[in-house]
């Protein structure tokens, strides 16, 4: 169960990694393709 939740953990956190990269890029456009949900919590108000 820990191994599980430590992989989740993982992605989770590289995915974000990537997100915050792209937009420090200021590259939302090619963002919004590849991580819909971040994208859309990022950019809501």
């Amino acid at each position: 169960m820990h191994k599980k939740a430590t992989t989740v953990a993982i992605l989770v956190s590289s995915s974000l990694l990537v997100a915050f990269d792209l937009v420090l890029k200021k590259d939302i456009q090619k963002m919004s393709w590849i991580y819909p949900a971040p994208t859309l919590v990022l950019l809501s108000p």
